[in-house]
């Protein structure tokens, strides 16, 4: 039987703002989320860095970059 994952952890690429000041979080697998709240980063994201990827409710996702607080997210690509 299939897993349910409800979350998953990565290595990130690159980032890059986009519209509003909003992150576009592209991980070493090639994987691309975008960030769909306000929510400020403290640090700006870098290669390297941890990311940390949980399924929330409602089928949303939240994204911990580092030891920041999460963003929400969806994914693109």
């Amino acid at each position: 039987a299939e897993e349910d994952i409800t979350e998953i952890t990565a290595e990130l690429g690159s980032a890059r703002q986009i519209a509003y000041g909003a992150w576009r979080l592209t991980l070493k697998d090639g994987a691309v989320w975008e960030q769909t709240d306000a929510e400020k980063l403290v640090l700006d994201p870098r290669p390297g860095d941890t990311v940390l990827i949980k399924k929330g409710a409602l089928g949303n996702f939240k994204a911990r970059v580092g030891k920041q607080p999460p963003i929400k997210v969806r994914r693109v690509e």
